[in-house]
């Protein structure tokens, strides 16, 4: 009877965590913000996160993710923002990292990492992501 239930209770994880892979909560219709590496291999978007009550002109103030994704749109790193309003400066990218000041700042994976590599790091970021697990831009203050 136990296994039984155990089963059922690891088959319920199983479709719960197939269906929130299935959501994407990095899609972003209308970047906040969007800069593209000098060498046109990374991007950095800024997006918004939908908020459940705002007040009138508090729309700035919406929490958001700031992403980094290779020129396949494989998201390599993500940063929850606080407040998306509060980006004032434009990321400075380097050879090796890019830095959304008091924001994020982000190590560039390196370009030659294989096909399933960048994928596993896709979907592992997009989990976090959804799961919350993700670092904060208060680390960056």
């Amino acid at each position: 009877m136990i296994q039984a239930v155990a089963a059922l209770l690891a088959l319920a994880c199983l479709l719960a965590l197939a269906a929130a892979m299935a959501i994407d909560p990095l899609a972003c219709a209308k970047p906040y913000l969007r800069s593209i590496a000098p060498d046109e291999a990374f991007s950095l978007t800024v997006c918004r996160r939908p908020m459940l009550f705002a007040m009138p002109g508090q729309g700035s103030d919406a929490p958001g993710w700031a992403v980094l994704r290779d020129a396949g749109e494989h998201v390599g790193n993500v940063v929850d923002v606080d407040m998306v309003g509060g980006i004032g400066i434009a990321p400075r990218w380097s050879g090796w990292s890019v830095e959304l000041p008091l924001v994020a700042f982000m190590d560039l994976p390196p370009p030659d990492r294989p096909a399933w590599l960048r994928w596993a790091v896709d979907k592992t970021w997009r989990l976090r992501a959804w799961l919350g697990l993700v670092p904060s831009s208060r680390q960056f203050r």
